[in-house]
């Protein structure tokens, strides 16, 4: 079981057919398998609040961006943390020597990407000439981070890309 919270405040959801109710600090208890899934909707690991959020808990969440400290996570913490902090979409189901590769690799092209976070310039995930550089994962984990979209991604990548265009499209402020 993991212990999560919700970005934007939820107090109760439901997953795979189960209903969540947060505790009285905002906390829900999950399942470590539901951490992948609910990771795209805004929910991520209580040991990765930001610091004021964390105080009194003994988190430190900059220690989660270190590599070093990559091999202490389990597989489903490492799926949240790359869904949490580099917006990356991770298969619960491969070695976690993989998973640990995947993300360093992609720190590694981005390492500018954690500071962005702290309101850095994201604009180059709003171009659509990049949606084609990210994969079906991504695209969908992008479009559920920034423009509050939920995409199938057993869909064809370009039906993908289509229907974040459209989205765009709809609603240029949102982007």
């Amino acid at each position: 079981m993991a212990t999560v919270y919700n970005k934007d405040g939820a107090k109760s959801f439901s997953h795979d057919g189960n209903s969540y109710e947060a505790d009285e600090n905002g906390h829900f208890e999950v399942p470590d398998e539901a951490l992948a899934d609910i990771a795209a909707h805004g929910f991520a690991l209580v040991s990765s609040k930001p610091a004021a959020e964390n105080e009194g808990e003994g988190g430190d969440p900059d220690k989660l961006h270190k590599p070093t400290d990559l091999a202490k996570l389990n597989k489903n913490e490492l799926v949240a943390y790359a869904a949490e902090h580099l917006e990356l979409v991770l298969d619960p189901e491969q070695k976690k020597a993989d998973l640990i590769a995947q993300i360093e690799a992609h720190e590694a092209q981005a390492p500018e990407a954690a500071d962005e976070q702290e309101g850095g310039d994201l604009d180059k995930l709003h171009k659509p000439t990049d949606l084609a550089k990210l994969n079906k994962n991504e695209l969908v984990a992008y479009a559920a981070e920034h423009l509050e979209l939920v995409l199938d991604p057993e869909q064809k990548k370009a039906d993908l890309i289509a229907q974040i265009e459209a989205h765009e499209a709809q609603a240029p402020e949102a982007a």
